[in-house]
């Protein structure tokens, strides 16, 4: 994949195309939040938590601050740092962000895999230049668990257009190697599902895929880690498996672009890792996690290919990529119809 970016021209040409697309996407966040009527109080307990306070103070420095989009992650969920009607990063400033479990149910403590920040680039897409102030230098994170105060972490390098994320250890003190088995991939995957395709995003797709993703604008990665400023695993690009297989339901109807690809979102049953032709490492959902589903998503062409109904089960097989859009998730690449093989 090329991760060439677009000359000045190409990008203020495209600046509107951009902020279309995110004003898409951004509504259809809004709209996937509950009502009040529907919420539930969430009880956390010794093994589960409800709620994450974010702690993160910004170095004092001209152009240490940022207003680019900047999102946290444990691992299996995600979310937006952003503060209403605030300028949030700004040099030399603590900003504090309350953060709960979007289905208002609590997450198993064992599953805060680590502690990552992201930042994206203008427009709110990684890959996309820093903006005027250029790079972000976050100083400390402190997060607390329910109120609980964890030790401060310092964070020892600035985020910018080359290194993406930062990722510090969990409350066990080691971070998760999602590549190290089955089991560790599973335990990464998404606990929300994805957002569905909006009719701009399939429509805007036969132009957004050559000109964005594939030009490393929230594209494709194969190894998230080679934009990771912390190495907090190491070079484990190396360890990626050559195919990964997973069967799953699919719990919506399958979204078809003018890309050419059908975008499948999959409750997964089971995962397997391939490497040099074994594949006998596999991992149920079940029991990984007997409390949650979790969500894999498919990138399927579709081109003379049947695509499989909402409801049905499948086996998919493909290469592992990691999509760097808005909080960022896991996909399998399929290379042919052979990939995808219905199980019902």
């Amino acid at each position: 994949m090329s991760t060439q970016r677009p000359g000045f021209a190409t990008v203020a040409g495209l600046a509107v195309l951009l902020s279309l697309t995110i004003l898409a996407s951004s509504s259809h966040v809004r709209a996937q939040q509950p009502p009040d009527k529907e919420k539930q109080k969430c009880l956390p307990d010794e093994t589960h938590f409800c709620t994450l306070t974010v702690k993160i103070t910004t170095e004092k420095g001209r152009g240490a601050g940022t207003d680019n989009a900047v999102y946290f992650d444990i691992g299996p969920i995600g979310w937006r740092l952003n503060t209403s009607h605030h300028n949030d990063f700004e040099s030399g400033r603590v900003d504090v962000f309350e953060l709960k479990t979007l289905d208002y149910k609590p997450i198993r403590k064992s599953d805060i895999l680590w502690f990552r920040l992201q930042k994206k680039g203008l427009f709110g897409y990684t890959g996309f230049h820093d903006g005027f102030d250029g790079a972000w230098h976050p100083q400390t994170l402190e997060v607390s668990i329910d109120g609980q105060p964890r030790p401060i972490i310092r964070v020892d390098k600035p985020l910018n257009s080359k290194w993406w994320f930062w990722r510090g250890c969990p409350p066990n003190g080691r971070v998760v190697n999602p590549y190290s088995s089955a089991a560790s991939f599973v335990r990464s995957l998404r606990i929300q599902q994805n957002k569905e395709l909006s009719s701009i995003d399939k429509f805007t797709g036969f132009f957004t895929t050559p000109l964005f993703k594939k030009n490393g604008l929230s594209g494709w990665l194969k190894c998230m880690e080679t934009r990771e400023g912390s190495n907090s695993l190491g070079n484990v690009c190396g360890s990626i498996p050559e195919r990964v297989c997973a069967r799953g339901t699919v719990y919506r109807k399958p979204g078809k672009s003018l890309d050419g690809l059908a975008t499948i979102d999959l409750d997964v049953d089971e995962i397997t890792f391939c490497r040099k032709g074994n594949c006998t490492d596999r991992a149920l959902r079940k029991n990984i996690d007997p409390e949650r589903s979790r969500y894999l998503r498919v990138e399927y062409e579709h081109k003379a290919n049947s695509v499989p109904a909402k409801d049905r089960k499948v086996r998919v097989c493909g290469e592992l990529r990691w999509d760097t859009d808005r909080e960022g998730w896991w996909e399998i690449h399929t290379h042919s119809k052979e990939d995808l093989l219905p199980l019902n």
